[in-house]
């Protein structure tokens, strides 16, 4: 009823009052909103202050408090409970010591610099419980070490360019970064692209490299 009360007052202002019809339009929505959201908290009001409303939040509070209870320290592999010195934190979740030991990882006897969890996720020690494979953690460890620093190695050599680099280079270089920036190119893109010009620039000491 006030919206369509709403609908003939706008009609009835730009037929009637000419240039002030805006201004009545507008005081016009604004109170029909102001009173649409008294009316939809006022409702929400009653709902939650009734007694099945406060025995509805009352029970979806505890099926949250049990779900987290259910849930904590609980192995995201085998899905038992554990006590919390009995879990690790991998990638993606927890899992217990026993889970890791099936997969030959003993996490209890690992030097502590050896952080093989963190190479590790729920589905790749599901994967190899499975289908009973051992793995060597440390060597794993190492492994990680190396492919992390080849990715930062690859991160800062995508960063450095010789001075001797001519200025077409420099033209093009300054091309990609445009179209990088309008969305035209993604920034693999850019990276791939500024690899590629690198490499067709001949430089061999290391003490010629700048930052671009």
């Amino acid at each position: 009823m006030w919206l369509l009360l709403l609908i003939l007052l706008i009609v009835g202002a730009f037929k009637l009052m000419g240039k002030a019809a805006p201004y009545v339009v507008l005081a016009a929505v604004l109170t029909y909103l102001y009173y649409l959201v008294k009316g939809i908290f006022s409702f929400i009001w009653r709902v939650v202050s009734s007694t099945p409303g406060i025995i509805t939040i009352i029970t979806i509070a505890l099926i949250v408090i049990v779900y987290f209870i259910v849930k904590a320290n609980r192995c995201d592999v085998c899905n038992n409970k554990h006590k919390s010195d009995e879990l690790v934190h991998i990638q993606n979740g927890k899992v217990c010591t026993d889970c890791l030991q099936k997969i030959g990882v003993d996490y209890t006897a690992l030097p502590k610099d050896v952080l093989v969890e963190k190479t590790l996720t729920v589905q790749e020690i599901e994967d190899l419980r499975d289908s009973n494979t051992i793995i060597d953690p440390i060597q794993r460890w190492e492994n990680y070490q190396e492919q992390q620093k080849a990715k930062e190695q690859a991160a800062n050599s995508a960063n450095i360019v010789p001075t001797n680099i001519g200025s077409s280079e420099v033209d093009e270089l300054h091309e990609l970064k445009q179209l990088l920036d309008d969305g035209v190119i993604t920034q693999d893109d850019f990276d791939a692209k500024k690899r590629q010009i690198f490499r067709t620039v001949n430089y061999l000491a290391e003490s010629d490299w700048r930052l671009f």
